[in-house]
């Protein structure tokens, strides 16, 4: 289901819009699973809001920030 384990191991082959597509379709499907699970009542309303921790949120943020940058970009690409 997840894809994040082709964007992490080679970014560089990855140009920006597919790297959105991905992200994006990604977070899709977590929207359609979460739309379901609530549906059928295994999530309240503020779930998995409620579950989120800063420090996890501020670590996750901090990987996904890094493939947006264009500084991470040049440095695999070799450029200064």
């Amino acid at each position: 289901m997840w894809e994040w384990g082709a964007v992490m191991s080679s970014p560089s082959n990855i140009d920006r819009d597919d790297l959105i597509r991905i992200l994006a379709k990604q977070a899709y499907k977590h929207e359609v699973l979460v739309k379901t699970l609530r549906a059928r009542g295994y999530l309240d309303s503020r779930e998995p809001e409620s579950l989120e921790t800063t420090e996890e949120f501020n670590s996750f943020l901090k990987i996904y920030r890094l493939y947006f940058s264009k500084k991470h970009h040049s440095t695999e690409s070799g450029e200064s």
